[in-house]
C-alpha cells in the first residue's frame, strides 16, 4: 500500500490481521520493521519487486522492538542485502535471538506461555543500537528515534518531524486487536502511559501503526483520529487497572487467573483471542507498587482496606 511518494506499507499475513512493515524508498531503501521468519519471501521481497526495486536495495532495517513477528525476517533481508540493523540495546537480544522472547516469557507466564522446543533460533546481529533522541538519515526524511518502553522495555518510534509523521510499531496498542484480549504490555504500566504522553506531545498528524489496533479497522491513521487513538491507549489501560482493582476490593482477595479471565471476557474479541496474562500482569505490578494491594499467596492478590 503507497502511503505516500516515499512510504509503502507492506502487509505480511498474521493470523486474522496483518504485521506491518514500511519501506521508506530513496536511493537505497530503509525497512522499519522486518516482519515474521517468512514475511521476506511472501510479502516484502515480491512487494518491493512489484513496485520496481530490488530487495537488494534494502540497506538499513530498523526494529521497533524484538518480537518476531517485527524481527524475525531480519536474517533473511541481510542474506539478500547485506543491510544494517538497528534497534534499542534494551530489545537487541531478541534480535538476535528470536527464540528468547519464548524462553522469557515461559518463565514469566507458564501456564500460558509454554517452553520452546529450541533455546536458541537464528537472528540477526543488531549493528546499531538507537537510543531515544538519536536522529537518522533515512533519505527521503532525517528521523528522530523516541524511546517507548510499554509494550517493551526497548519499543521505539521513529519521527519525521518535517512531515509530521509518525511510525510506531507496536507502542502504541489501543484496545488491541482482534487476536489479543486488550493490550499487550510486557514492560510496566507506569513507562506505557508516560510513552503515550510523550507520543501525545509530539502533536503528530499521521501514526503508521504496525498492526490494525481496535477501535481501527487500519494501520495508517491521520488527522483527529491520531489523538483519540493515543487517548484511547491510555484510557484501556486504565479501565483495566480499575476493573482488576474492584474485582480485588469485591472479593477482598483474588488469583491472577481469575483476573485473566475476567479481563479477557471483557476485553476478548474472539473466544481463541490471547490471554491477557501480560497486562493484568503490569496492573497488578502497578498497584502494588501504589500499596493499593498486597501479595496474600502464590499467584494471590488482597485489598488493602
Amino acid at each position: 500500500m503507497k502511503v505516500n511518494e516515499a512510504v509503502h506499507l507492506i502487509e505480511c499475513p498474521l493470523e486474522n490481521i496483518f504485521t506491518g512493515a514500511y519501506a521508506i524508498l530513496g536511493d537505497g531503501i530503509t525497512l522499519i520493521d522486518a516482519g515474521l521468519p517468512d514475511s521476506p519471501e511472501a510479502a516484502i521481497f515480491p512487494y518491493l519487486r512489484g513496485i520496481g526495486r530490488d530487495p537488494s536495495d534494502i540497506s538499513l532495517v530498523v526494529i521497533t522492538h524484538g518480537h518476531d513477528d517485527h524481527c524475525g525476517g531480519a536474517a533473511a533481508i541481510v542474506k539478500a542485502s547485506g543491510a544494517r540493523i538497528a534497534a534499542h540495546p534494551a530489545d537487541a537480544a531478541y534480535v538476535e535471538n528470536p527464540a528468547k522472547l519464548w524462553l522469557d516469557l515461559h518463565e514469566r507466564f507458564p501456564r500460558y506461555h509454554p517452553k520452546p522446543e529450541v533455546e536458541r533460533r537464528a537472528g540477526a546481529d543488531v549493528d546499531l543500537h538507537l537510543e531515544g533522541g538519536m536522529r537518522l538519515d533515512l533519505g527521503p526524511f532525517e528521523a528522530e528515534i523516541v524511546h517507548t518502553p510499554g509494550h517493551t522495555d526497548g519499543s521505539i518510534c521513529i519521527y519525521d518531524g518535517k512531515g509530521r509523521s509518525l511510525f510506531t510499531g507496536d507502542s502504541v496498542q489501543g484496545r488491541g486487536t482482534v487476536v489479543q484480549s486488550g493490550p499487550l504490555i510486557y514492560g510496566s504500566m507506569e513507562d506505557y502511559v508516560g510513552s503515550m504522553m510523550k507520543l501525545k506531545a509530539l502533536d503528530p498528524e499521521t501514526m503508521l501503526l504496525d498492526h490494525q489496533y481496535l477501535p481501527f479497522d487500519r494501520a495508517v491513521i491521520t488527522g483527529t483520529d491520531v489523538g483519540k487513538m493515543l487517548d484511547l491507549s491510555t484510557r484501556c489501560i486504565e479501565e483495566i487497572a480499575d476493573l482488576i482493582l474492584e474485582s480485588i476490593k469485591s472479593r477482598g482477595s483474588a488469583d491472577t487467573d481469575q483476573l485473566v479471565e475476567e479481563v479477557k471476557a471483557i476485553f476478548g474479541v474472539a473466544p481463541t483471542a490471547m490471554a491477557p496474562c501480560s497486562v493484568v500482569d503490569a496492573v497488578l505490578r502497578s498497584l502494588q507498587g501504589k500499596g493499593s494491594i498486597v501479595v496474600s499467596g502464590p499467584g494471590r492478590w488482597e485489598s488493602v482496606r
